[in-house]
């Protein structure tokens, strides 16, 4: 992520047996940004569309699951019900 800065500086500087100053400011600002990280970007999103997708196919069979094991006890209770 991008780092930005910003700073503001005073300063006086006395001359004339310090009876007069004179006064020096400057307001600075950078902004650092990494130059090469080396496909950590890339990897780190790659990574959390993968848990995506891990995370769809879990819910997909736990759907399957539960909808058959309905289906089943439907069944069951259908089937002793018709004895």
């Amino acid at each position: 992520m991008p780092d930005f800065n910003i700073g503001l500086n005073l300063g006086a500087i006395g001359y004339a047996n310090f009876t007069q100053f004179l006064t020096l400011g400057g307001v600075t600002g950078s902004v650092l940004t990494p130059l090469f990280k080396g496909g950590e970007l890339e990897g780190a999103f790659g990574i959390a569309n993968a848990q995506r997708d891990e995370a769809a196919y879990i819910y997909r069979d736990v759907v399957i699951r539960a909808y058959r094991e309905a289906r089943d006890a439907y069944m069951s209770v259908s089937y002793l019900n018709l004895e």
